[in-house]
């Protein structure tokens, strides 16, 4: 196994992912396709619904350089084991809104979609330091709002992103929101309910084909080699993303 270099894009098959640890059936079906698994588990200072998303506790910064909040010592210890190179921030992600997206920005490519106002400074002096393309949103939940398909193509249902992403020559498929589950909210986002398992194939948390923009979906990845792969039969729910980070 080795690392994968760049953010959400294996180039192979995934041998490890972080993803929460309070979706056992999602957990099995990632085993079963092989991947082994970091679970995410609830820390304090997290609302009670996203205490287990790994889109709020991990920033990959590519190859085995991480970014985690403090406070999450059971998550930093199984990631250890792996020789990562954690970067820990000095303080606690918490709730409420915006405490808890310090560390959701998405790099996509040599590109960054990142909200300034709410990323940690830690965060975004990484992202200028390595000379990334600012994409600048209102979005705080950058990362959790967006699907990565390739190096140059999202899916998201945030109109903000969705601009933002084209103006920066990013193909970008805009679906409708909601029809996604999140526990306690209204709805969650496409990006929180999805990750890519390897080069060619993207999993989804439930049933995607029950989104009304499915085949919008389906013809978008279709036009670029991509694989839908369903992971449970339940309704596509937002568990804070499967972050692929090592392959074999």
């Amino acid at each position: 196994m080795h690392y994968i270099e760049n953010p959400g894009l294996p180039e192979t098959e995934v041998s490890l992912a972080a993803v929460s640890g309070t979706y056992p059936e999602l957990i099995d079906a990632l085993h079963q396709c092989g991947i082994q698994t970091i679970p995410v588990l609830p820390e304090r200072g997290k609302s009670e619904w996203l205490a287990g998303h790994s889109d709020l506790h991990i920033f990959h910064a590519g190859g085995c350089n991480l970014f985690l909040s403090a406070g999450t010592g059971r998550l930093k210890q199984n990631l250890l084991q792996y020789d990562f190179r954690i970067t820990e921030l000095p303080y606690v992600i918490s709730s409420p809104y915006p405490d808890d997206v310090r560390l959701n920005a998405l790099l996509l490519g040599k590109k960054a979609i990142v909200n300034q106002l709410t990323i940690g400074k830690e965060i975004f002096d990484y992202i200028i330091a390595k000379k990334y393309r600012i994409i600048s949103v209102k979005q705080g939940y950058a990362k959790c709002s967006a699907a990565v398909v390739d190096e140059n193509s999202i899916i998201t249902s945030d109109s903000g992103i969705a601009r933002a992403a084209a103006q920066a020559g990013i193909e970008v498929l805009k679906i409708t929101e909601g029809f996604i589950r999140l526990k306690g909210f209204q709805y969650g986002f496409i990006g929180g309910a999805c990750g890519k398992i390897s080069k060619h194939k993207i999993a989804f948390c439930g049933r995607i084909q029950d989104h009304p923009d499915y085949p919008s979906i389906k013809k978008f990845l279709e036009a670029r080699k991509i694989e839908p792969v369903v992971l449970a039969d339940i309704p596509l729910t937002d568990i804070g993303g499967i972050i692929p980070l090592m392959e074999f």
